[in-house]
């Protein structure tokens, strides 16, 4: 969690400086947990965002990028019914809390100047925005917390509002005093804690990110526990935690990025403090611009991840059914195999029909195929006579032929659509930004489209061919369009007679009729373009269709 009570407090001083004397303009909800705040402070516009969600609790200043219901949630109505127009007089904060104290001046039916609080509590697990009155009694919350879920502090309306209980630790003042004053001792309650959490339990406000960035400042080991260190080691700690202490007591802000590496787009974690750390930092002019950032980026990954792993199971279910179908189409092959032993059997039955005995299960036929004239024997069929099981063995030698035919066929785009399905898996797993990822997921649905479209005409094609097959013959080729194009119900299930008179139609796909509504300016993202050391531009496509038609048509 990047917002410690430290980092809190820095934050609320700047929107107190930025924002103060601003007049709320719009008030907005778009989702359960955020809500957004428009201000006009002069002539320029400010968008505070304050959001509860438990995940993510965050207050920070800038366009949201987040779509505003029609029908505004009951909450949002409340805040504008009592703070719509109304003027920001302070941002306060309790010493070294994530509790965000919002005072607004606005009038009541009266006509007459009262005073609102907007309570934003940005407390992990606990994260609620909580609306009151001038007395102190709760209008509403976003979140409702009743005894269910703490016994001791509700918050539900007309209920009096109460601070969470205070931690029992130092401030960083208080702390430092005693450490200048030479009678500071660590407690002997963290003697078993790792130096990081110790350094947690001991400061108000410092929270694992920053005590671990000191621990590694100090030069120790933070596995060791506060009572492995000796009198030196506990002066190097104390001397790492009072140079940090002495910056927050001066209110010498260093807002600070900090990355994995150079090339990491998303921050992993922003600060108040330049803190001593192996990862890349980034100085920024203001808190409230690494809240922003960092926020921005948190929300813009968490959607990335949720497009992501909503296409990664697209493809792992649409990879998992190519590949039942591969096997089962390489199984009809193996099988398509044997048609030429199927139709040698058929030949040796006619062959030696002088030698067919009625009701015989197999039969001795002599191999004329064979330069030896070997003896084969031909299981049969008891109910059927020799002819008959010679013609059994023909429709089988077709059904295997049949088999191999259209299986080679199938296996063949079986297989290009598991390669192009693993090249989607690889792309996927590689991309880092949103606009990667929407045209990855457009490329699937193009696939989808054309492989509902190479179904309905395979099912076509081997209807006609499964009808030409059963009658003996070959169809021509004006004879095949007709069929195509308008085959009767009766020729479809093979049934005799005069064709009806309705005319059989290919199946539609089940597309979303509002498909071709399209939304209007949506347009396809274009191709990334690079500009090379020696001044070439390089162009990239997004995914395999952009890659094609910069291969095939541009290049």
């Amino acid at each position: 969690m990047a917002l410690d009570g430290i980092t809190a407090t820095a934050l609320c001083e700047e929107l107190d400086k930025r924002l103060a004397g601003a007049r709320i303009d719009k008030i907005m909800q778009p989702d359960r947990y955020t809500i957004v705040l428009t201000l006009y402070n002069g002539r320029k516009q400010e968008q505070l965002t304050i959001s509860a969600n438990p995940s993510l609790p965050a207050i920070y200043l800038g366009d949201p990028k987040l779509a505003n219901p029609q029908i505004p949630p009951s909450f949002c109505m409340l805040l504008r019914k009592h703070l719509q127009g109304g003027r920001l007089i302070s941002v306060e904060i309790p010493p070294y809390e994530r509790i965000f104290i919002l005072r607004f001046q606005v009038l009541d039916e009266f006509q007459d100047y009262v005073e609102k609080r907007l309570i934003a509590e940005l407390i992990n697990r606990r994260t609620n925005i909580v609306l009151l009155n001038e007395a102190g009694t709760i209008h509403d919350s976003i979140i409702h917390v009743d005894h269910s879920i703490n016994r001791i502090r509700e918050i539900l309306p007309a209920h009096p509002y109460q601070l969470p209980p205070s931690q029992d630790k130092l401030t960083p003042e208080a702390w430092l005093e005693q450490y200048d004053a030479g009678a500071y001792t660590f407690p002997q309650e963290l003697s078993s804690l790792h130096l990081e959490k110790a350094l947690v339990a001991l400061i108000m406000g410092l929270s694992p990110f920053p005590a671990g960035q000191i621990v590694q400042g100090s030069g120790l080991d933070p596995r060791l526990q506060l009572k492995d260190l000796n009198s030196s080691r506990l002066d190097l700690l104390s001397h790492a935690l009072a140079a940090e202490m002495v910056k927050i007591k001066k209110r010498e802000w260093q807002p600070t990025l900090y990355f994995a590496d150079a090339d990491d787009p998303y921050p992993l974690d922003f600060y108040a403090l330049d803190l001593p750390s192996y990862l890349h930092k980034v100085s920024i002019d203001s808190l409230v611009a690494a809240m922003t950032v960092y926020s921005r980026s948190q929300i813009d990954s968490n959607r990335l991840e949720q497009k992501k792993q909503h296409l990664r199971r697209l493809l792992s279910h649409e990879l998992d059914a190519a590949v039942r179908k591969a096997n089962i189409h390489r199984k009809d092959m193996q099988e398509g195999q044997d048609a030429g032993k199927w139709q040698h059997y058929g030949e040796l039955i006619l062959a030696n029909l002088w030698q067919y005995q009625p009701g015989s299960a197999s039969l001795q036929a002599t191999d004329y195929y064979d330069p030896k004239q070997v003896q084969i024997e031909i299981p049969l069929r008891k109910n059927l006579s020799g002819p008959a099981n010679a013609e059994r063995y023909f429709r089988r030698a077709n059904k295997a032929k049949n088999k191999f035919k259209i299986g080679s066929r199938l296996l063949a785009a079986d297989e290009r659509d598991i390669a192009w399905l693993q090249s989607m898996q690889t792309a996927l797993e590689t991309s880092n930004e949103i606009e990667d990822t929407e045209a990855l997921n457009s490329e699937f649905r193009h696939y989808l489209r054309r492989k509902r479209q190479s179904q309905n005409s395979e099912f076509l094609r081997d209807t006609d061919d499964s009808q030409d097959s059963a009658q003996g013959r070959i169809p021509s080729g004006n004879k095949r369009r007709k069929d195509r194009s308008g085959s009767s119900l009766a020729l479809i299930n093979n049934q005799p007679g005069k064709p009806g008179k309705r005319k059989y139609k290919p199946p539609k796909p089940a597309a979303n009729k509002r498909k071709a509504q399209s939304k209007p300016g949506e347009k396809p993202l274009p191709p990334r373009r690079y500009l090379s050391s020696d001044g070439l531009l390089i162009t990239v496509g997004r995914n395999n269709i952009q890659n094609d038609q910069l291969t095939l048509r541009k290049a």
